[in-house]
C-alpha cells in the first residue's frame, strides 16, 4: 500500500468525521467513520469495476454528488452506528464531492 491510498483513506475518514458534525442528518462515530470509509472505498471500486469511471464519485459533476450520496445513504442502511437521512446523504455526498474537487491529486 503506498502513501497515496493511505493519504486518500485517512482524508476520507476525517472529511466524514467533520461532516458528522457538521451536517445534519449525518451521524457516525469516530470509529464508524474509519469503517464507512472503508465500506465507500470498497463500494466505488466496485462501481468502477462494472460501470465504469462515468458512474465514479471521483469524476466531476453531478453523478459524483448523486453516486456519493447515495453510497451514503446505503451506508446508512447498512452500517451499524451510521445514520444518514436523505437530506443528510444529499448534504453529505456534496461536502465529498467539494472535498474531492479541493483534494485532485489525492482523491483521484
Amino acid at each position: 500500500m503506498t502513501w497515496h491510498y493511505l493519504l486518500r483513506f485517512w482524508l476520507v475518514v476525517t472529511v466524514l468525521y467533520i461532516m458528522a458534525v457538521v451536517v445534519p442528518g449525518f451521524s457516525v462515530s469516530p470509529v464508524t467513520s474509519i469503517f464507512l470509509a472503508i465500506f465507500l472505498t470498497m463500494a466505488t471500486s466496485f462501481l468502477e469495476f462494472w460501470l465504469g469511471t462515468r458512474a465514479s464519485p471521483r469524476v466531476p459533476g453531478m453523478v459524483a454528488w448523486a453516486t456519493a450520496a447515495l453510497l451514503l445513504w446505503i451506508a446508512g442502511r447498512i452500517l451499524p452506528g451510521v445514520q444518514v437521512t436523505i437530506w443528510g446523504a444529499i448534504l453529505a455526498g456534496g461536502l465529498l464531492w467539494v472535498a474531492g474537487l479541493a483534494f485532485p491529486q489525492i482523491w483521484g
